[in-house]
């Protein structure tokens, strides 16, 4: 499921134009707002937060929950499952 505004790009300017696809598994949650840039593979079973931002060439790692800028792992869906909760960490957020 993709949330309302999201952006996911197959291509970005930067020195030259970059064209790669972004591979997306089963089951994934992509948030509202998020903005997936060129060249990520988000595995099965991902979640990312809304309004997250993933950076170029990513791989995001089955089963796990992604949030904030840079797309910092949160979380395994199974500590979310067993009410574990995230702590901030200097602003990134882990276990």
């Amino acid at each position: 499921m993709i949330g309302g505004r999201a952006l996911i790009t197959g291509h970005l300017a930067e020195d030259k134009l970059i064209i790669k696809k972004v591979k997306i598994g089963k089951n994934c949650l992509i948030g509202g707002e998020s903005f997936i840039m060129p060249g990520v593979i988000i595995e099965d079973n991902v979640v990312v937060g809304a309004k997250s931002l993933v950076t170029k060439n990513k791989k995001l790692e089955k089963g796990k929950v992604y949030v904030g800028s840079q797309g910092i792992m949160k979380n395994s869906l199974l500590s979310l499952s067993l009410g574990l909760q995230a702590k901030p960490i200097l602003g990134l957020f882990c276990n």
